[in-house]
């Protein structure tokens, strides 16, 4: 992955910074373009490997210095973050509510807002494993969680379920639906019972 740069001092990761001086947001191909000195393969590794670079959408990217956050909207998260992981030692970065910042960032997603949110705000404090935040250096059982979360409730949908991991890890592995059967009664196809 080497590359030729005009300035010496220059990197593959400043390179790719100093294209987000005059935009919001990049795609690969835009920055290709404007890097043609830099390979591909190497903008996407700076893009993936830099906490900084926050995923828009498929193949687009932009800056935390890019995203503009609400005064009073972090302060209320930050509030929430500390009440919930001393109570339970995990938050959901899903049950944040951004729309004041998402209004300050008219063309970006609210997933984009929230993982600028925490990166510029939170990461000198806490951890984010997909979706979830926890102080520095927790372990986190998400099974644990899972289970706590069907305890709780007398009955369940399939799709509740799907809908809490997927909000949890950021994907569906079925690890919800494994807590559901240890913990529920699956009365039909769609649905769990408290057992």
């Amino acid at each position: 992955n080497k590359y030729f740069s005009v300035t010496r001092k220059e990197t593959a990761e400043s390179a790719v910074l100093s294209c987000f001086d005059s935009a919001e947001s990049m795609s690969y191909q835009q920055l290709k373009e404007k890097l043609p000195y830099v390979p591909l393969a190497k903008i996407k590794q700076v893009l993936a490997q830099n906490n900084d670079f926050i995923w828009v959408n498929e193949g687009v990217y932009t800056h935390t210095s890019k995203i503009e956050v609400d005064r009073a909207e972090r302060l209320t998260i930050e509030r929430k973050i500390k009440a919930e992981i001393t109570e339970c030692g995990y938050v959901s970065i899903a049950a944040f509510d951004v729309s004041a910042s998402l209004e300050l960032n008219p063309t970006l997603s609210e997933t984009a807002v929230k993982r600028g949110l925490f990166q510029i705000c939170l990461a000198d404090r806490y951890e984010k494993r997909g979706n979830i935040i926890t102080s520095k250096g927790a372990v986190l059982n998400t099974v644990a969680v899972f289970k706590d979360y069907c305890l709780s409730h007398e009955y369940l949908t399939l799709e509740e379920l799907l809908d809490l991991e997927k909000a949890i890890i950021g994907r569906n592995n079925s690890q919800s639906l494994f807590a559901a059967y240890d913990t529920m009664i699956r009365i039909d196809k769609h649905t769990f019972a408290a057992d």
